[in-house]
């Protein structure tokens, strides 16, 4: 979300979960590392829907500047995953982990959470799909989580880390490989917006398309940031050579830019 409390706008959205509810509205697609590769700012209703809803559509449109057939390995939240827009990236090459919403896999049989509550965390469930060759689990961990995938199952097992309360120690849980594979690569958005938040340009204006061009100016130097990060790290250069954060870096300093 793009912050903007403004009247003014035909594209302000609100967003009754997000941190600043009101502003514009935007679906992007990121790398693990926070690098935003495309992006597309949400407009409002078109009646052009098609019959896969439209977190599908966002995800399809996303990728459709991806070549097909190599492989890519997509990931995303309840808000995107059914299992037609996994059968539609399978056709490109392409493969989905995701959380999934319980109504959006009706005829998986997969054992509920009070069964899986009871058996204690670690516990899980899983289904195989063999038409589109995607597998369901159903995991137990504070609640039960439900992750689809064209890509990962339940072996090998890993083992999660937690705080057991009664015995007051941490103790290890079986966790499918599904859900380490989903914890390790999701979150590049959330990592963008973290570091947004950071540097966060503090304006007004009555012309509420500079509160976007200010917000994508600010995305491509993170953008920027990332990418030097990478490529220093690919390199192999030693840290005393590369560059630190704009806080420890007393060289870096942040530029204020008056309004237009």
């Amino acid at each position: 979300m793009c912050q903007y409390t403004g009247k003014t706008s035909p594209c302000r959205q609100y967003t009754k979960s997000k941190p600043h509810p009101w502003g514009f509205k935007i679906w992007g697609r990121a790398s693990v590392s926070g690098i935003l590769h495309d992006f597309e700012v949400y407009q409002g209703g078109d009646g052009k829907r098609t019959e896969l809803g439209q977190g599908a559509d966002v995800v399809l449109k996303l990728t459709s500047t991806l070549q097909e057939n190599w492989r890519y390995k997509i990931f995303g939240d309840n808000l995107f995953t059914s299992l037609p827009l996994i059968s539609e990236l399978n056709k490109k090459g392409m493969f989905y982990t995701g959380t999934v919403r319980t109504n959006r896999v009706p005829k998986c049989n997969l054992q509920n959470e009070k069964v899986l509550k009871r058996k204690g965390r670690g516990s899980y469930d899983s289904y195989e799909e063999e038409v589109n060759n995607v597998v369901a689990v159903r995991w137990y961990d504070n609640k039960a989580v439900t992750l689809l995938s064209s890509l990962t199952g339940v072996q090998p097992l890993a083992q999660a880390k937690r705080w057991d309360k009664p015995s007051k120690e941490h103790r290890f849980y079986n966790m499918p490989a599904i859900i380490q594979s989903y914890n390790k690569n999701m979150g590049g958005i959330d990592l963008l917006d973290s570091f947004l938040a950071k540097y966060r340009f503090a304006m007004k204006s009555r012309r509420w398309y500079l509160y976007l061009y200010w917000h994508f100016l600010m995305v491509a130097v993170i953008n920027a940031w990332n990418v030097y990060r990478r490529d220093s790290r690919l390199l192999k250069l030693p840290k005393s050579e590369m560059l630190n954060t704009v806080e420890e870096n007393s060289k870096l300093r942040l530029l204020t830019v008056s309004s237009l």
